[in-house]
């Protein structure tokens, strides 16, 4: 997802990350996740401010108890992860 530089601040791309939350929600997912390069320390935060939780540099999210299905972010990038289960629309 990107939002033009001339229309940030417009709360776009905040109402977009709360419809998906919303609607992933309601599909019962338990988990929502983006990838963000390391080198946008601002936008990590942006989406900690939505509930996510940055994973750190190279740190995979693990799909299932035993680890042995999981994402595993680029070199340069970090998982951003939303667990959704328990949550309620915004």
């Amino acid at each position: 997802m990107a939002v033009a530089p001339e229309r940030r601040g417009d709360k776009i791309g905040e109402a977009l990350v709360k419809a998906f939350i919303n609607e992933y929600t309601a599909a019962h997912y338990e988990v929502l996740y983006a990838q963000v390069g390391l080198d946008k320390p601002t936008l990590a935060r942006w989406y900690s401010r939505m509930g996510f939780e940055a994973l750190g540099a190279g740190t995979p999210l693990r799909l299932t108890a035993d680890g042995r299905v999981a994402i595993f972010p680029e070199g340069n990038e970090q998982l951003i992860v939303c667990q959704l289960s328990g949550i309620e629309n915004i």
